[in-house]
Protein backbone atom coordinates (compact mmCIF):
# COMPACT_ATOMS: atom_id res chain seq x y z
CA UNK A 1 0.00 0.00 0.00
CA UNK A 2 1.39 3.10 -1.04
CA UNK A 3 1.48 6.05 1.70
CA UNK A 4 0.39 9.54 1.83
CA UNK A 5 4.06 11.74 1.01
CA UNK A 6 4.77 14.25 4.37
CA UNK A 7 4.30 17.46 3.14
CA UNK A 8 7.21 19.56 4.00
CA UNK A 9 6.30 23.34 4.61
CA UNK A 10 9.90 24.36 2.66
CA UNK A 11 8.18 22.15 -0.26
CA UNK A 12 4.82 24.45 -0.58
CA UNK A 13 4.87 25.68 -3.80
CA UNK A 14 3.87 29.17 -4.20
CA UNK A 15 1.92 30.82 -7.28
CA UNK A 16 0.92 34.43 -7.81
CA UNK A 17 -2.75 34.12 -8.85
CA UNK A 18 -2.47 34.84 -12.33
CA UNK A 19 0.04 31.93 -12.52
CA UNK A 20 -2.79 30.09 -11.48
CA UNK A 21 -5.17 31.33 -13.74
CA UNK A 22 -2.80 30.72 -16.66
CA UNK A 23 -2.84 26.97 -15.35
CA UNK A 24 -6.66 26.43 -15.52
CA UNK A 25 -6.75 27.15 -11.46
CA UNK A 26 -10.01 28.90 -10.07
CA UNK A 27 -9.93 29.60 -6.27
CA UNK A 28 -12.91 28.87 -4.47
CA UNK A 29 -12.29 28.99 -0.78
CA UNK A 30 -14.75 27.10 1.23
CA UNK A 31 -15.69 29.92 3.75
CA UNK A 32 -17.77 32.60 2.08
CA UNK A 33 -16.98 35.13 4.64
CA UNK A 34 -13.36 34.91 3.13
CA UNK A 35 -12.38 38.04 1.04
CA UNK A 36 -10.95 36.91 -2.51
CA UNK A 37 -10.44 39.43 -5.43
CA UNK A 38 -11.78 38.81 -8.37
CA UNK A 39 -8.93 36.90 -10.20
CA UNK A 40 -10.63 38.22 -13.82
CA UNK A 41 -9.43 41.97 -12.63
CA UNK A 42 -5.86 41.58 -11.43
CA UNK A 43 -3.44 42.91 -13.98
CA UNK A 44 0.54 42.53 -12.79
CA UNK A 45 2.00 45.82 -11.95
CA UNK A 46 -1.18 47.56 -11.24
CA UNK A 47 -3.46 48.37 -8.46
CA UNK A 48 -7.26 46.67 -8.27
CA UNK A 49 -10.51 47.87 -5.94
CA UNK A 50 -12.65 44.60 -7.11
CA UNK A 51 -15.58 46.48 -5.16
CA UNK A 52 -16.25 49.35 -3.41
CA UNK A 53 -16.39 47.38 -0.33
CA UNK A 54 -12.55 45.84 -0.83
CA UNK A 55 -8.99 47.20 -0.01
CA UNK A 56 -6.76 48.04 -2.76
CA UNK A 57 -4.62 44.87 -3.99
CA UNK A 58 -1.06 45.70 -4.82
CA UNK A 59 -0.17 41.75 -5.43
CA UNK A 60 -1.45 38.55 -3.93
CA UNK A 61 -0.09 34.67 -3.31
CA UNK A 62 -1.87 31.65 -3.33
CA UNK A 63 -0.41 29.37 -1.29
CA UNK A 64 -1.74 26.06 -2.39
CA UNK A 65 -1.81 23.17 0.42
CA UNK A 66 -3.07 19.70 0.48
CA UNK A 67 -6.68 18.88 -0.06
CA UNK A 68 -7.92 21.96 -1.36
CA UNK A 69 -6.95 24.34 1.53
CA UNK A 70 -5.64 27.90 0.25
CA UNK A 71 -4.11 30.52 1.76
CA UNK A 72 -4.08 33.84 0.60
CA UNK A 73 -0.93 36.48 1.17
CA UNK A 74 0.21 39.67 0.29
CA UNK A 75 -3.02 40.90 0.18
CA UNK A 76 -2.46 43.79 2.66
CA UNK A 77 -5.04 42.26 5.10
CA UNK A 78 -4.39 41.07 8.71
CA UNK A 79 -4.60 37.75 9.38
CA UNK A 80 -6.12 35.57 12.47
CA UNK A 81 -3.51 32.30 12.64
CA UNK A 82 -4.60 29.68 14.91
CA UNK A 83 -2.33 26.43 15.61
CA UNK A 84 -2.32 23.49 17.67
CA UNK A 85 -0.03 21.85 20.26
CA UNK A 86 0.07 18.37 18.46
CA UNK A 87 -3.31 15.90 19.06
CA UNK A 88 -4.20 19.05 21.17
CA UNK A 89 -2.30 17.71 24.06
CA UNK A 90 -1.79 20.52 26.50
CA UNK A 91 2.24 20.74 25.97
CA UNK A 92 1.43 24.69 27.00
CA UNK A 93 -0.43 24.02 30.24
CA UNK A 94 2.51 25.90 32.03
CA UNK A 95 2.99 29.30 33.42
CA UNK A 96 6.05 28.72 32.19
CA UNK A 97 5.68 27.31 28.92
CA UNK A 98 2.80 30.52 27.98
CA UNK A 99 5.92 32.88 28.91
CA UNK A 100 8.47 31.08 26.57
CA UNK A 101 5.94 31.43 23.65
CA UNK A 102 5.71 34.67 24.30
CA UNK A 103 9.30 35.38 24.19
CA UNK A 104 9.34 33.54 20.90
CA UNK A 105 6.62 35.60 19.43
CA UNK A 106 8.33 39.22 20.16
CA UNK A 107 11.63 37.09 18.95
CA UNK A 108 10.29 36.24 15.56
CA UNK A 109 8.00 39.64 15.44
CA UNK A 110 11.59 41.33 15.71
CA UNK A 111 13.02 38.88 13.51
CA UNK A 112 9.94 39.52 10.49
CA UNK A 113 9.08 43.12 11.25
CA UNK A 114 5.49 42.23 11.16
CA UNK A 115 2.27 43.69 13.81
CA UNK A 116 0.72 41.69 16.60
CA UNK A 117 -2.66 43.29 17.02
CA UNK A 118 -3.79 39.95 19.51
CA UNK A 119 -2.92 37.16 20.56
CA UNK A 120 -3.53 34.58 22.97
CA UNK A 121 -1.94 31.41 24.55
CA UNK A 122 -4.51 28.59 25.67
CA UNK A 123 -3.02 25.33 27.11
CA UNK A 124 -3.46 23.22 23.81
CA UNK A 125 -3.48 25.98 21.23
CA UNK A 126 -2.54 29.37 19.73
CA UNK A 127 -4.35 32.18 18.28
CA UNK A 128 -2.73 35.36 16.96
CA UNK A 129 -3.73 38.55 14.72
CA UNK A 130 -0.91 39.70 12.76
CA UNK A 131 -0.26 41.57 9.85
CA UNK A 132 2.15 40.35 6.59
CA UNK A 133 6.02 40.54 7.72
CA UNK A 134 8.25 43.03 6.23
CA UNK A 135 10.74 40.38 5.91
CA UNK A 136 9.80 37.01 4.41
CA UNK A 137 6.63 35.39 3.97
CA UNK A 138 3.27 34.61 6.80
CA UNK A 139 3.51 31.12 6.47
CA UNK A 140 7.99 31.69 6.84
CA UNK A 141 7.06 33.56 10.15
CA UNK A 142 4.95 30.97 11.08
CA UNK A 143 6.58 28.27 10.93
CA UNK A 144 10.01 30.07 12.44
CA UNK A 145 8.03 30.89 15.82
CA UNK A 146 6.73 27.10 16.11
CA UNK A 147 10.49 25.70 15.28
CA UNK A 148 11.12 28.21 18.09
CA UNK A 149 9.48 26.35 20.73
CA UNK A 150 9.67 23.09 19.85
CA UNK A 151 13.80 23.19 19.94
CA UNK A 152 12.98 24.48 23.71
CA UNK A 153 10.72 21.33 24.45
CA UNK A 154 11.46 17.29 24.97
CA UNK A 155 8.11 16.62 23.20
CA UNK A 156 8.01 15.57 19.90
CA UNK A 157 6.38 16.39 17.77
CA UNK A 158 4.86 19.21 19.91
CA UNK A 159 2.81 21.34 16.98
CA UNK A 160 -0.10 19.91 14.77
CA UNK A 161 0.90 20.28 11.13
CA UNK A 162 -0.42 23.36 9.26
CA UNK A 163 -2.50 26.16 10.60
CA UNK A 164 -5.53 28.13 10.02
CA UNK A 165 -5.18 31.33 8.73
CA UNK A 166 -8.46 33.81 8.73
CA UNK A 167 -8.48 37.03 6.40
CA UNK A 168 -9.15 39.82 7.97
CA UNK A 169 -10.68 42.59 6.26
CA UNK A 170 -12.43 45.19 7.84
CA UNK A 171 -12.72 46.53 11.21
CA UNK A 172 -15.97 44.65 12.50
CA UNK A 173 -13.64 41.08 11.81
CA UNK A 174 -10.96 42.73 13.65
CA UNK A 175 -13.09 43.84 16.77
CA UNK A 176 -14.83 40.05 16.25
CA UNK A 177 -11.59 38.02 15.86
CA UNK A 178 -10.06 39.86 19.56
CA UNK A 179 -13.05 39.53 21.40
CA UNK A 180 -12.98 35.93 20.26
CA UNK A 181 -9.70 35.23 21.38
CA UNK A 182 -9.83 37.28 24.35
CA UNK A 183 -13.00 35.20 25.87
CA UNK A 184 -11.69 32.01 25.22
CA UNK A 185 -10.33 31.32 28.48
CA UNK A 186 -13.78 32.24 29.80
CA UNK A 187 -15.82 30.27 27.91
CA UNK A 188 -13.54 27.63 29.04
CA UNK A 189 -13.76 28.05 32.23
CA UNK A 190 -9.97 28.64 33.23
CA UNK A 191 -10.83 32.10 34.49
CA UNK A 192 -14.08 34.44 35.34
CA UNK A 193 -12.72 37.27 32.85
CA UNK A 194 -10.73 38.13 30.36
CA UNK A 195 -8.25 40.29 32.14
CA UNK A 196 -7.53 37.23 34.60
CA UNK A 197 -5.64 35.08 32.02
CA UNK A 198 -2.08 36.46 31.73
CA UNK A 199 -0.58 35.02 28.40
CA UNK A 200 -3.32 37.48 26.27
CA UNK A 201 -3.00 40.79 24.68
CA UNK A 202 -6.40 42.00 26.78
CA UNK A 203 -4.21 43.78 29.82
CA UNK A 204 -2.72 45.74 27.20
CA UNK A 205 -5.88 46.70 25.80
CA UNK A 206 -7.71 47.87 28.94
CA UNK A 207 -4.63 49.36 30.67
CA UNK A 208 -1.70 50.29 28.04
CA UNK A 209 0.60 48.19 30.21
CA UNK A 210 3.51 46.50 28.15
CA UNK A 211 4.14 42.82 28.19
CA UNK A 212 6.50 40.77 26.38
CA UNK A 213 4.71 41.09 23.58
CA UNK A 214 4.59 44.39 21.65
CA UNK A 215 1.01 45.05 20.53
CA UNK A 216 0.18 47.35 17.44
CA UNK A 217 -2.78 49.22 19.61
CA UNK A 218 -3.35 52.75 20.41
CA UNK A 219 -1.59 52.90 23.49
CA UNK A 220 1.57 51.86 21.17
CA UNK A 221 1.12 54.75 18.82
CA UNK A 222 0.68 57.14 21.63
CA UNK A 223 4.16 56.24 22.71
CA UNK A 224 5.66 56.04 19.30
CA UNK A 225 3.81 59.59 18.43
CA UNK A 226 1.16 59.02 16.55
CA UNK A 227 2.49 56.14 14.36
CA UNK A 228 -0.26 53.65 13.85
CA UNK A 229 0.49 50.34 11.76
CA UNK A 230 -1.56 50.38 8.08
CA UNK A 231 -4.24 48.48 9.59
CA UNK A 232 -8.31 48.62 9.63
CA UNK A 233 -8.28 49.26 13.18
CA UNK A 234 -5.94 52.78 12.90
CA UNK A 235 -8.52 54.98 14.16
CA UNK A 236 -9.51 53.44 17.03
CA UNK A 237 -9.88 54.84 20.42
CA UNK A 238 -7.26 54.39 23.28
CA UNK A 239 -7.76 50.73 24.91
CA UNK A 240 -9.89 47.73 23.46
CA UNK A 241 -13.38 48.08 22.42
CA UNK A 242 -15.74 47.54 25.37
CA UNK A 243 -17.68 44.76 23.58
CA UNK A 244 -14.00 42.79 24.33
Amino acid sequence: MNRPRAVDLRETPILTIETYCQKGGQPSPRSPQIWVPQVSLLRPGRDVSPTTDSPTVHSITLVLMTRGLHRYQQTGNFHFITFSCYRRRPYLKSAARRRLFESALERIRKRYGFVVLGYIVMPEHVHLLVNEPKNGTLDRAIQALKLSVTVRQKQRPFWQPRYYDFNVWNPEKTTEKLRYMHRNPVKRGLVTKPADWEWSSFRHYMTGSEGTVQIGSFWTATKRGNQLPKTQVSNARPGAPSSL
